[in-house]
């Protein structure tokens, strides 16, 4: 995908994740690279799902669910509402 078709992801959602290792020491690591992890516009998207009881044809869902996201991500840049 070309830099001018990608789609703004807002980055990750959890640039650092904290996890404790066998001898009970805590890393810190960084897991959205190469398009691993979960990006803000998911993290958004997901979001809206948690009202998808009301919603029947769960395409039309997905697609509100984005948009809905690709509006948070546009009023963050901008800085808030």
């Amino acid at each position: 995908m070309s830099d001018a078709t990608k789609i703004d992801d807002g980055g990750p959602a959890f640039p650092q994740s904290l996890a404790n290792d066998m001898l009970g020491g805590i890393r810190v690591s960084y897991d959205h690279q190469d398009g691993a992890g979960m990006s803000l516009r998911d993290y958004f998207a997901g979001q809206v799902l948690l009202d998808a009881s009301r919603w029947e044809d769960l395409t039309l869902l997905a697609r509100y669910a984005y948009s809905v996201a690709d509006a948070m991500l546009e009023a963050r840049k901008k800085g808030g509402a």
